[in-house]
Order: structure tokens, then sequence, then C-alpha cells
């Protein structure tokens, strides 16, 4: 699907060729993308949150042992049929009204070389002068979808943007940090004069630090190069953004909601246990169980 010339952001690519070491041995056989907070995969709620931004594709960039991704995000497997036979098509339905509002394509990263590298894999793919990026790694818990704050934002700016959030001295170096240009105000976006990978606490121009939401330009894809200068290195995404800063310029936006980190064991517990405080039926039996063992 192509789109005419100056429509806004519906297009979304979300990186998940990763190999999730953090996560083995499970992740030897379900990629950590489907595994589940609550009844539901970490990925249907990064989707879940797309659709209600607006977004209308996505393009999964995968590698060919995570197939099972895409299968997930289609209809008619023979799981399916088998759970309408059975009568419990019910358990479905969610997910089934989801798929009719968002199309999925995907690409193959065969070797994970970095978010850049990913990145890169769906050129061909991206038809419109500005495209989502999405981390499935971070859920973020808000009032608005984040996604749908940063198009807002976009439509005032009209210029590549990434998401920002207050990172604590001590956290600084696991993240890109950006110099803002002029005043950040939360909730409006603001010019970046600087960003840099992994700063030491010294060395870092603010503590706002780039988080997984992205508007980029599709100038991005000249930035990143295809191939390594040097072995054991990555591409990075945030080197090309830097590129950007100073060519046609970046905007950043810290965005209202509570991101957590469910790439790793410690930050996918927590998610679990905030996705059940909010969740109706479960609420009062999650907060007795805390209860309970003296929390």
């Amino acid at each position: 699907m192509c789109y005419s010339p100056g429509v806004m952001i519906k297009q979304a690519v979300i990186p998940a060729a990763g190999l999730g070491t953090r996560f083995l041995p499970v992740t030897k056989i379900v990629p950590k993308e489907l595994l589940p907070i609550m009844a539901k995969p970490v990925l249907q709620y990064i989707v879940e949150e797309l659709v209600q931004s607006g977004i209308e594709e996505i393009i999964l960039v995968l590698s060919p042992e995570k197939e099972s991704i895409f299968q997930y995000f289609s209809e008619g497997s023979f799981i399916d049929q088998l759970l309408d036979q059975r009568g419990h098509e019910d358990k479905l339905l969610e997910l089934r009204r989801l798929l009719k509002q968002v199309t999925f394509r995907r690409v193959y990263q065969h070797n994970p070389l970095g978010l850049g590298h990913a990145v890169l894999s769906s050129r061909r793919e991206i038809c419109t002068d500005h495209f989502a990026v999405v981390l499935p790694d971070d859920i973020i818990f808000s009032q608005t979808p984040c996604m749908q704050q940063l198009i807002r934002a976009f439509e005032t700016c009209q210029q590549t943007m990434v998401a920002l959030e207050e990172i604590n001295d001590e956290h600084i170096s696991a993240y890109g940090v950006v110099k803002p240009a002029q005043v950040v105000e939360v909730g409006k976006p603001f010019a970046l004069s600087q960003l840099v990978e992994k700063p030491s606490k010294k060395d870092a121009p603010s503590n706002l630090a780039v988080t997984g939401r992205y508007i980029l330009s599709k100038d991005i894809f000249s930035h990143i190069p295809e191939k390594l200068e040097k072995l054991h290195k990555e591409i990075q995404l945030t080197d090309a953004i830097a590129q950007l800063i100073t060519t046609s310029g970046v905007s950043g936006f810290v965005f209202e909601g509570q991101r957590v980190d469910v790439g790793q064991p410690i930050g996918f517990a927590k998610a679990n246990i905030m996705m059940a405080l909010q969740e109706g039926n479960d609420q009062a039996e999650i907060k007795s169980f805390i209860e309970e063992i003296g929390l």
C-alpha cells in the first residue's frame, strides 16, 4: 500500500529480529516479543498503541527464525480453525478486530547488526515522507498512546522527532542523550542541537534520553551505512539521527506516561504487575496478593 503525498504518519517499523538473549533459554523457542504480559503478547500491546494512533501499515523487521511473529498477526491458521470448531472463537475476537484495522508486511534482517541496520532493512517498504519506528522492548503506560502524542507534536514541526524521558544520572550511560537547542516544555516539540550515544555522566549534555519511539524522515536512510567499518560493532540509529540534526533538523518530545523496559526480566515482571493492576477483573486479587506477601 502506498499513500498520497502529504499524508501524515501511516506506516510504522517494528524491529524484532533480535536474539532475546536476556530471556534464554525460553527464547530458543518463543520470540521475546510473543512472551505474554497477562493474556496478551508484548507485541500486541505495541500494535494496539499504533492502531490507536492512526497507523495503518506495520512493517515487521524479523530474522527468519522469528517467522512465528508474522504468523501470530495473520488470520486463518490451523489453530484459528480448530478454536472456531471447538467453540472458542471468542478468545480470538480482540485480536481479529485489531487485525482488521492494520496491514502487516515483513522484511528480514539476516544478521543482527544493530537498530540502524534494522531500520535500513525496511527502506523498500517505506512510501511516505515520514514514518514511525517503535521498539517492542518499551511499553509505555499513558492516558494518550505515546505514538499518538508524537504524531500530534509532529504535525506542528514536520521533521524527524525522537521521544524523550528524564533519566537518573546513574543510568545515563545506557542511552542516547540529547542537548536541547531551546527551552524544554513537556508536551511540546523542541529543537535539538546534539545527540550523544551512551555518554558518561560527566559528558552527558542533559538528562533527556531517547526512548523507543521515533518519527523519522526518509532522509535517514542516506545517513545509515550499509556495512560496518569495524568488526564487532553495530550500525547505530542514533549516529544517523545525530547527522540529521546538523542537516535538516531534529525535534525532541518529552512524552506523558511511564515507560517500562520489558526487554529484560525485571521490567517484564513489573509490566505484568502494572497491567494486572489496570485490569478490572484482576485488580482486587492482585492488590490482595501484594498485601498477603507483605509488600
